[in-house]
């Protein structure tokens, strides 16, 4: 397996998760082969019966139907353009950014992950339980994070070297995905022993959504999440704060998660804590996971706070700085801040989803994450007069904080 994946001749091999590793060790046996077998058989259907006749797609949808509760089916043309978009990503992106994403959006926005950055500093420096050498590795990790706004710099082409092939002259669609995924390997294996790439994406430039690469200590915001309701030049003030200021301050937060600190500034897994400090950080998590807990997302299904625990960091981080950067504006008007940021979260989904979701998602369920974490904040409660009558009142002395 490691000569077909051209990894043969490597003299190291980084094993990020360990214990995925060793559970996955546990069942990898003779007595399961079977299973296995039927396992790898099912995936194959799953990731390509969309590519062959109806009877593979009709299987496939009432496959979706049982786990999922998904009702309903997708018509050819929604198919297509899935199918398009898997396959045409780069070449959609650069449409998408050229299209929708001002010069004046990307500065915009590049100013104000600068401000919050800033923000951040002021708030590591005033940190009660934490040293002042890691203060200072801390600090040192902000000023070397790489910030990426609405598209790279280079446009890839990957399909250069791709021959698609038209039914008139043999081809199929499945032929044509097959060469396209061979295509994408061979990049794949091209770069091995070369530098890392560190200005590639790991997102579509049109997605709607944001990350923090812990192993190249950056941040990254595709032009899709700088669009209403996330993000809007016209919007009121406070309510971009709410909505992509939360965003971006979470994005940052992500550096000093359960998970993001175990990295130093340059994106190395080297360890910059000093143990006092590490352990009272870690006392500091454990107060979150209890936190975000047991709450319930729908009638018996309820929050998983040690699944979850990086992200619900990452958004009280997010909410401390982003309510810090508001209240240096005059009158600032609260409600449009926790009304935006509720706004972005706004969800749908039946409760066969739901529930799958509280098993896997490392984020807390939309309602989750916006009603438990403003019940944190003094500036919730004083915007909205929420009193100790009130379901969503938490006692100032249960409220969590960590950066």
């Amino acid at each position: 397996m490691m000569k077909e994946l051209h990894v043969d001749k490597a003299d190291k091999v980084i094993v990020t998760d360990v214990g995925l590793v060793k559970k996955s060790a546990e069942l990898l046996t003779d007595e399961n082969i079977d299973t296995l077998k039927t396992y790898t058989k099912a995936l194959l259907l799953m990731s390509v019966g969309g590519l062959l006749s109806e009877d593979f797609s009709k299987a496939g949808q009432e496959f979706q139907a049982e786990m999922f509760g998904v009702e309903g089916e997708k018509t050819n043309e929604e198919i297509a353009l899935m199918t398009t978009k898997a396959i045409m990503s780069d070449y959609l992106s650069q449409e998408f950014a050229e299209r929708y994403f001002t010069k004046e959006a990307k500065a915009d926005v590049e100013q104000m992950v600068k401000e919050f950055i800033e923000v951040y500093k002021e708030r590591i420096k005033n940190l009660d339980w934490m040293s002042e050498a890691t203060k200072a590795k801390a600090i040192k990790k902000l000023d070397k994070m790489t910030i990426k706004i609405g598209y790279p710099d280079q446009w890839n082409d990957p399909l250069s070297k791709v021959t698609i092939k038209s039914y008139e002259d043999g081809g199929s669609l499945f032929d044509n995905i097959i060469a396209i995924v061979k295509a994408n390997k061979a990049n794949s294996v091209a770069s091995l022993g070369k530098p890392v790439d560190k200005n590639s994406w790991m997102m579509s430039v049109y997605d709607v959504n944001a990350y923090y690469n812990p192993l190249n200590n950056e941040i990254v915001f595709p032009a899709g999440i700088l669009q209403a309701p996330f993000y809007d030049l016209n919007a009121k003030h406070e309510t971009n704060l709410g909505a992509i200021g939360m965003v971006i301050a979470h994005e940052i937060s992500h550096a000093f998660d359960n998970l993001g600190s175990a990295y130093d500034e340059n994106g190395n897994a080297v360890d910059w804590w000093t143990p006092e400090d590490y352990k009272k950080f870690q006392e500091k998590c454990e107060q979150v996971i209890a936190y975000y807990d047991g709450v319930e997302v729908i009638p018996g299904v309820y929050n998983n706070g040690k699944l979850t625990v990086s992200e619900n960091i990452a958004d009280l981080g997010g909410m401390a700085a982003s309510l810090q950067v508001l209240s240096k504006t005059k009158n600032p008007d609260y409600k449009a801040y926790f009304e935006g940021y509720a706004t972005i979260w706004r969800t749908t989904m039946n409760k066969e989803i739901a529930a799958y979701m509280s098993t896997v998602d490392t984020h807390s369920a939309n309602k989750v994450r916006v009603n438990r974490t403003v019940s944190s904040f003094p500036e919730f409660y004083k915007a909205y007069e929420v009193t100790e009558k009130d379901a969503m009142y938490v006692a100032p002395e249960d409220r969590v904080s960590i950066w």
